[in-house]
């Protein structure tokens, strides 16, 4: 039987307060966009707040009303004992059990020969370009995790990761957070990988046994 999941949103609260002992919605959107967490889930401010409403309807968390000067939010949230039971099941489920992710790219592969071979080429290989900008994004990021020693002593003020270099130097999850960097940087290359040999192999197709839309 599968186990319920819950939204990648609340679960990314779920992570902010089970690390902090309390924190408003603005204080957790804040963390969120200084760590990255918009490449993972939706973290607009009406998706926040309306997925902390359903984790206190849960009873995972608990909001604690407070004066109205505090900006953006009357209420200070806790996660609950049964919201941190429930963080452990959902981490594990989320690393032994992940969802299949749904690309529309591949429809796009399903449809391609109703392009031209032209069109087909120049947009696989708009594709391409993209994906070696990513790539050379995480790589920069990458590198600074395996230089922050150095990059300590030169440049202390320096923030890699919405943190600052010397706070993540003595973090005992520096190896997890250059994780979260390393897993797409190594995806995006196979994703390079693949897409060049299929370039490749439309390109050298003189054959005509790929079939297009006429030009």
């Amino acid at each position: 039987m599968t186990k319920n999941r819950l939204a990648p949103t609340q679960l990314a609260l779920l992570l902010i307060l089970m690390e902090l002992e309390h924190a408003y919605a603005w204080q957790i959107k804040k963390i969120l966009e200084k760590r990255g967490f918009e490449f993972w889930v939706d973290i607009k401010k009406s998706i926040i707040y309306k997925s902390l409403g359903i984790l206190e309807e849960k009873m995972y968390i608990s909001g604690i009303k407070e004066e109205e000067g505090v900006k953006l939010s009357k209420k200070n949230y806790t996660i609950t004992d049964a919201g941190k039971t429930a963080l452990i099941e959902q981490i594990a489920l989320c690393i032994s059990d992940p969802p299949i992710s749904k690309n529309v790219f591949d429809l796009g592969i399903a449809g391609i020969q109703f392009l031209t071979k032209e069109k087909a080429i120049l947009s696989l290989e708009a594709y391409l370009s993209n994906l070696n900008s990513n790539i050379q994004w995480f790589k920069s990021i990458l590198d600074q995790f395996n230089n922050i020693d150095e990059i300590v002593l030169t440049d202390p003020d320096r923030v890699l990761a919405g943190s600052k270099v010397t706070e993540l130097q003595k973090s005992k999850s520096l190896y997890i957070i250059r994780a979260l960097f390393d897993r797409p940087y190594h995806i995006i290359l196979a994703q390079r990988d693949w897409i060049s040999k299929f370039l490749l192999d439309i390109k050298n197709d003189t054959d005509g046994k790929m079939i297009f839309t006429e030009d």
